[in-house]
């Protein structure tokens, strides 16, 4: 959520809708490509991201478009020291967010 009301404060987009769906019971294309996924590992072992890789693309057809992403920035430490984003922590139902940006162009959630 933090993460997603960055991007819109940095102008990346203009809202954005956020869905937290029960795990499992959207029956979204999403479920079931994961759902192999998971499957897949138990049963195979990766060590390595090329391998995890390997088994993602051996879980699913049609077989999913993957990549390595050799870094990512870590912005934990200034989310959880942001007043507005701690009330976003441990979201367990059912929820919909829709964040935009108030008329000084700073993100706001609804």
């Amino acid at each position: 959520m933090a993460f997603l009301s960055l991007l819109v404060g940095w102008k990346v987009f203009e809202n954005v809708h956020v869905n937290f769906l029960p795990v499992g019971h959207t029956h979204e294309d999403i479920d079931q490509m994961f759902s192999r996924f998971a499957l897949h590992n138990r049963l195979h072992n990766a060590t390595t991201s090329t391998d995890l890789l390997n088994n993602c693309k051996n879980a699913f057809y049609p077989v999913p478009l993957t990549g390595n992403v050799g870094s990512q920035a870590n912005i934990k430490d200034a989310i959880d020291q942001h007043p507005d984003f701690t009330k976003f922590k441990d979201i367990t139902e059912v929820q919909a967010f829709f964040i935009s940006r108030d008329a000084q162009g700073l993100p706001v959630c609804m």
